[in-house]
């Protein structure tokens, strides 16, 4: 499971600049929107670690 738990920003990603590009928006116009997903991601991320190092 964790080996493709880098998986999930990339298609978050990619879904938020097809959003993007279908309204016609420039990337710029949607960076905030990146960096939420970037963010929402590491603390994800970060929990699963902490939790399999808590559990092991």
């Amino acid at each position: 499971m964790f080996r493709f738990l880098f998986l999930l920003p990339i298609i978050m990603c990619l879904a938020w600049y097809c959003y993007l590009r279908h309204n016609n928006w420039s990337i710029s116009q949607g960076k905030s929107g990146f960096y939420f997903i970037i963010q929402f991601n590491l603390a994800i991320g970060l929990t699963l670690i902490a939790l399999y190092f808590l559990t092991q």
